[in-house]
């Protein structure tokens, strides 16, 4: 270990559209100016925020972190988990190689490191509704259900009233606290690694469209909350010797309809449902992962099963009419993409499809704008497809000045290895 700070800022969806013109966000322009920018930087498959996360730590892809989308399928859940475990990773990641340097640690609200105190010494997870649910709305006692370092319940304290209940996560009232946090872990213990996650960029894109006025917003209020983590490293003490890394997860593209693909699959007899709706059975069923799916098949060893759902999605690709544009086997999207599971099938959505793992109602339906004149807009797609992720750093390890195009979300983890001298 060297002497090196190193704090890593994911702003969730950010692209580099967002801040190709800098003149209304001044803090992006100096951090540009004074340090290397990449654009348009290649990321995952699926472009899902808690896989490409997994994959930004371990520089693996999903075939092998593990993490193949944002929840664990679970057939006839209408409410699947989420991966959030450090624990569910399967490789080694830059926090298993930090603590083992004897580097000092820091999470707050990064995906997938709950419950893993054990690796992070100052760890803030990312909570999850659920874990809200399961603490009845109180959202200190469900940070700490899921393994908030003990000693930073005064900090989360001071962030947000105890007495606070919410039904389920809000941005960015949660990026604040998670923000407020952060700062106060820097200024308090100096941290040799921080990772934090505000995610009011992708919320905001996901409520109004691709590019609206409200992601605008969002981009300069994440310019402020980015301001505020260096302030904190100022009073620290430790600004001259930390490297910030501001990054990305993923970009997004536009949908208008949304399809019901086990409803497709349950009409074709393929998915059991009960007199109340309840999934009894299933040869074959979809996992969505927004603008894409994974398709499990049973019996995979069963050719004329496997053959029948091969013949299936053809069908309904060529007719254009399921919202399906490309169909791959789990063998050709490892090949292409690091991406392999215990499914048989990627489907990837036709453009402004996006696909749901429910099983009743209306097989295809169009989702409506939140007001006139906005939209909606999803990830999850092939990660060649639409606006790419961008890429900033700055401090004493990064090329004043410097801009390159291309690259990968998997080189980062030997970045910061190389910056943290492990």
């Amino acid at each position: 270990m060297g002497k090196r700070h190193l704090v890593v800022i994911s702003v969730d969806a950010l692209v580099y559209e967002d801040i190709a013109d800098t003149r209304e966000l001044p803090l992006f322009a100096e951090l540009i100016r004074g340090g290397s920018l990449i654009k348009n930087v290649r990321t995952v498959y699926p472009s899902l925020t808690h896989t490409v996360h997994a994959s930004i730590i371990t520089g693996q892809p999903a075939g092998v972190t593990g993490i193949v989308s944002n929840t664990v399928f679970t057939p006839g859940s209408a409410d699947m988990p989420w991966y959030n475990d450090l624990s569910q990773i399967k490789c080694e990641t830059i926090f298993d190689l930090a603590h083992a340097a004897g580097a000092v640690t820091a999470a707050c609200r990064w995906p997938v490191t709950a419950n893993a105190g054990d690796k992070i010494d100052f760890l803030i997870p990312e909570l999850m509704d659920k874990d809200l649910e399961n603490a009845g709305g109180d959202v200190i006692r469900g940070y700490l259900n899921i393994g908030m370092t003990e000693c930073l319940k005064g900090i989360m304290e001071r962030a947000i009233s105890p007495s606070h209940t919410m039904s389920h996560v809000e941005h960015p009232e949660y990026d604040e606290i998670q923000i407020d946090c952060a700062c106060e872990i820097i200024r308090r213990y100096k941290p040799d690694l921080l990772l934090t996650h505000p995610g009011y960029v992708d919320s905001e894109r996901h409520r109004t469209g691709l590019f609206s006025p409200y992601v605008a917003a969002s981009v300069k209020k994440s310019e402020e909350w980015i301001g505020r983590l260096i302030q904190a490293a100022k009073d620290a003490g430790i600004y001259a010797d930390t490297d910030f890394v501001i990054l990305s997860d993923h970009g997004h593209l536009p949908y208008s309809k949304i399809v019901r693909l086990n409803k497709l699959f349950a009409d074709e007899g393929l998915i059991s449902i009960d007199d109340v709706g309840h999934v009894t059975g299933w040869e074959a069923y979809a996992h969505s992962s927004d603008l894409s799916a994974q398709i499990y098949v049973s019996r995979p060893e069963d050719a004329e099963l496997t053959g029948r759902v091969t013949e299936l999605l053809h069908r309904w690709r060529d007719e254009g009419n399921a919202g399906i544009g490309e169909v791959m086997t789990a063998c050709e999207t490892d090949r292409a993409y690091g991406l392999k599971g215990d499914f048989s099938f990627v489907i990837e959505a036709a453009e402004g499809y996006h696909f749901s793992d429910e099983w009743q109602g209306e097989a295809i339906y169009a989702e409506p704008p939140a007001a006139p004149g906005l939209g909606h807009s999803a990830h999850g797609h092939r990660p060649e497809k639409g606006p790419q992720p961008v890429f900033i750093g700055f401090g004493p390890d990064f090329e004043k000045g410097k801009v390159t195009d291309g690259g990968s979300v998997l080189e980062y983890f030997a970045m910061f290895r190389r910056i943290l001298n492990i």
